[in-house]
């Protein structure tokens, strides 16, 4: 069994910490928890494998005197976080599911296998005390790219920011759309404004 071989086996046990596969001649190879998947989300094997599942395994290290044999499920499928920076750069919109919510904020699938956190402080222009009150798990949200940390694979989002570039957005759009050195364009503008964030306002609420 050289290091980086495939093998094909039969999930023996599921345990805290990984899952135990069958690969032949009295052979038990453990996947350890954080060798299952790239989501990092995924805290317990059991999430993902049962006993008797048939499962492939790329083989990491072979310990004979330790009677150790390591193996790992992720290695076989692309690490999403490859090339991270280029698909998600600071300023940019997207959309996601929420997947978790926390004290501190909420968790937005943004891509497969990819969360980024958006703090407390960043879901709403209103203050809000707790994350839980405004969002569950499974609400579809937007939200712009505060940064990204590729080493730690932490995305920064923010859900305030996103309704902000919308009305930038729709002021541009409308702007664009009126004749230039019409004084009444702008008191229309004002009006259009202040009507929309009254309505998010009331919505809010």
């Amino acid at each position: 069994y050289p290091i980086g071989s495939v093998i094909r086996g039969e999930v023996r046990n599921v345990t805290d910490f990984g899952v135990f596969v069958d690969i032949g001649e009295e052979i038990d190879g453990l996947v350890h928890v954080s060798d299952l998947s790239w989501n990092s989300r995924i805290k317990n094997p059991g999430e993902l494998y049962k006993k008797g599942d048939r499962v492939q395994a790329k083989v990491l290290k072979v310990d004979p005197e330790a009677q150790k044999f390591s193996l790992g499920i992720k290695h076989l499928m692309e690490d999403p976080w490859a090339g991270i920076e280029k698909r998600f750069r600071k300023g940019d919109l997207v959309t996601g599911k929420v997947t978790r919510v926390a004290d501190f904020g909420a968790f937005v699938e943004i891509a497969e296998g990819i969360e980024g956190l958006v703090h407390v402080s960043e879901i709403s222009r209103e203050k809000v005390e707790s994350p839980a009150a405004v969002l569950k798990a499974g609400d579809e949200v937007g939200a712009v790219v505060l940064g990204v940390d590729r080493a730690n694979k932490k995305v920064s989002l923010s859900i305030r920011g996103y309704q902000d570039a919308l009305e930038r957005k729709d002021t541009e759009s409308y702007l664009e759309k009126q004749p230039d050195g019409h004084g009444e364009n702008i008191g229309a503008l004002g009006e259009a404004l202040l009507a929309k964030m009254k309505s998010n306002g009331e919505q809010g609420g």
